[in-house]
């Protein structure tokens, strides 16, 4: 059924989120109970990913068990629920927030303790990493490195990472909850930081992951949703792998509601602007490939949502990356912003360079793929897609500043 009130749905649902907002700024434990009870959909098929490949939650439980972790470990979290893009399609809703998470860095004795264990811990033939080879062994050094000795104040600094969240929400009774929940953190390189390379992440360890995820979702999916997942294998297949199409063609795979696409760097495009992005992704990635044994997907009435990972693969020559490096170099220098400013940013490029190289020249990432389709005609129809890779690294200094993007 249809909802009949769209205003009244909206105004309950920026209740909600000011309400989760609040929770995520109290931290209080001992309420995380009330606030999975008030906020959540009950339902088993309830969803929430975090930011991370393996967090992958479902059922009220599993969503407490994210809450719970991000209260304890997560820095502090502040979402901007005045500007939430709220969509109403049908009897769901549609939620894209931005928000940020502040952590709190210092030097201290036991800081720089920590970071020398982090070198020698690649010496330990007791550590998974010890089998890396020397060469990304000093990449990765100089890169976490890199930005633990950049020249800053002393004392406590915050810093403050760009977060995303895209959710679906639906009512229950008189109030509106979270049917649907996905974390993700904005790109802040032309490299994603986890990489399939047998050095940090193999493929074994990603189709076993792959393995778990397709245990506890597929067996779930009822026939209506996967119809809806094999409308989005469709796209998949036909609009990232084989021939390039073009935007009018793409066209054809979305619904008469509209399109958008959030992309990694947390960009949110719409109608035309988001068929070009579509298209653009194929300049960024060779091929784009999708385990549809182990989706999740879910629906309520006429409107869907299917969310896999997948692996995105590129070819970059060595050659390529150092000249696309010198120019975005020299694009820093260009920049009106302080000298030391751009001196830091110049050396993450290039630290960033020497640590995706010293890997190989085909580059293959986890990606994290969520579709919202809508039913028109008996047909399945995409409405937008939101795409994230998965974060790694907690590193001051990681995201650049305003003035050197």
């Amino acid at each position: 059924m249809k909802l009949n009130n769209k205003g009244y749905f909206e105004s309950r649902i920026r209740e909600a989120l000011e309400d989760f907002r609040q929770g995520y700024i109290a931290r209080d434990i001992n309420a995380a109970d009330q606030f999975i009870d008030r906020l959540f959909d009950k339902n088993d098929k309830t969803a929430v990913l975090g930011t991370s490949f393996g967090e992958w939650m479902v059922g009220p439980e599993g969503a407490k068990e994210i809450v719970e972790s991000d209260w304890k470990y997560w820095g502090v979290v502040d979402i901007d629920t005045k500007a939430a893009d709220i969509t109403v399609l049908n009897d769901i809703a549609l939620i894209n927030l931005k928000g940020t998470v502040k952590y709190i860095f210092e030097y201290t004795p036991e800081k720089f303790d920590s970071y020398l264990d982090f070198v020698k811990h690649f010496f330990d033939p007791g550590d998974d990493d010890y089998r890396m080879s020397a060469k990304v062994k000093a990449g990765q050094i100089g890169f976490v490195l890199t930005h633990f000795n950049q020249i800053r104040k002393e004392g406590k600094r915050e810093y403050y990472y760009p977060l995303r969240i895209n959710a679906i929400m639906k009512m229950q009774e008189d109030r509106a909850v979270f049917r649907f929940m996905k974390f993700s953190m904005e790109t802040y390189s032309q490299y994603p930081e986890l990489r399939i390379d047998n050095q940090m992440m193999d493929m074994a360890s990603y189709y076993e992951q792959q393995k778990g995820f397709a245990e506890a979702y597929s067996k779930e999916n009822r026939t209506e949703t996967k119809a809806a997942a094999a409308a989005f294998m469709k796209l998949i297949r036909d609009g990232f792998n084989g021939e390039p199409k073009e935007t009018e063609e793409l066209r054809g795979y979305f619904s008469s509601q509209g399109s958008f696409l959030i992309d990694t760097k947390g960009n949110v495009l719409k109608e035309q602007a988001a068929l070009e992005g579509m298209k653009g992704l194929r300049n960024i990635w060779d091929k784009l490939a999708v385990d549809e044994n182990a989706i999740y997907s879910d629906a309520i009435g006429d409107t869907a949502w299917v969310v896999c990972n997948g692996l995105a693969g590129s070819t970059i020559s060595e050659q390529e990356g150092a000249e696309a490096l010198m120019s975005d170099i020299r694009r820093i220098t260009e920049k009106d912003a302080a000298s030391k400013d751009k001196l830091f940013a110049v050396q993450k490029r290039t630290a960033d360079y020497f640590l995706q190289f010293s890997k190989g020249e085909y580059f293959l990432w986890p990606i994290r793929i969520m579709a919202v389709l809508i039913r028109e005609n008996e047909q399945w129809k995409l409405h937008g897609m939101s795409l994230s890779y998965p974060f790694y690294y907690i590193l001051e200094g990681k995201y650049d500043s305003e003035d050197i993007r």
